[in-house]
């Protein structure tokens, strides 16, 4: 059964205020995701296929959670989500939809592993160019905020997050999770570890499978979306581990918003 958590979207466009600083003494916690796309910079030809991928995963996260971002130094990206809770599932988002739209050779990109397709056995290593990107995710307070411009937005969640992805890239991190909790913290080091190497099996119709799941759809969606039957959408969501990241989700989400209710006593985790 697919995540979801109870959270509803405003229908209004202008919920939230296109600047604001929170007031300190009631101090609000959310999650800032800064990211990259991964190998980017090795890359030859023309990344624009790659890029515009990149947009149009920001785009869709932004429509179906309360998500701002900003595209910079071409490659790189970071946004705001007012539901702490909801980050590392928007992350996964992201991630399955680039995933899931491995480019066939438009241009030289980084060659992925080989993959073992459900229909054409194995398809040869490089024969699928793979998309993705690595993700920072800091848990934490703001000084303020821009919708326009996230980038000049100040506040711990932000200095988290971005310091965060300067260590991942030495560490060969894809994803990662700091919060204001030193226990949450060591628990989710370990987590994001376990899920970097699953997330790094995926074929491109695991990730389309996962992608839908995450957007809440069932098998039979799914299969009448791809043109597949039930079972196998089955089988690939079995494949892709994605049982346990619905574990994984509802943990997530229930450790994050404890925290958020009692940010002033980190014991409560």
């Amino acid at each position: 059964m697919p995540f979801r958590s109870n959270y509803q979207r405003p229908t209004n466009g202008n919920a939230m205020e296109r600047e604001t600083t929170l007031n300190a003494d009631h101090p609000e916690l959310v999650s800032v995701l800064t990211g990259d796309l991964i190998g980017y910079s090795q890359r030859t030809g023309n990344p624009e296929g790659y890029l515009s991928t990149l947009e149009a995963a920001l785009k869709l996260a932004s429509r179906h959670y309360s998500f701002n971002f900003q595209i910079f130094r071409g490659d790189s990206f970071q946004g705001l989500l007012l539901e702490p809770s909801r980050s590392l599932e928007v992350a996964l988002l992201i991630r399955s939809f680039l995933i899931s739209r491995m480019d066939k050779g438009s241009f030289d990109l980084v060659k992925g592993p080989g993959e073992k397709g459900e229909d054409d056995g194995r398809v040869p290593s490089g024969a699928r160019k793979r998309y993705d990107a690595r993700i920072a995710i800091g848990i934490g307070t703001v000084d303020f905020y821009d919708l326009n411009k996230i980038g000049q937005s100040d506040g711990e969640a932000f200095r988290m997050s971005g310091r965060r992805l300067d260590e991942m890239k030495r560490r060969r991190q894809e994803l990662s999770i700091v919060t204001p909790w030193d226990e949450l913290n060591d628990e989710l080091e370990v987590e994001c570890a376990l899920l970097d190497v699953i997330v790094s099996k995926w074929t491109r119709d695991q990730a389309q499978s996962v992608f839908y799941a995450l957007l809440g759809m069932n098998q039979v969606q799914i299969s009448e979306r791809l043109g597949r039957s039930q079972g196998g959408i089955s089988q690939r969501l079995s494949k892709a581990g994605y049982p346990a990241l619905v574990k994984m989700l509802a943990r997530f989400d229930e450790k994050i918003n404890r925290g958020a209710g009692h940010t002033a006593n980190p014991s409560v985790l």
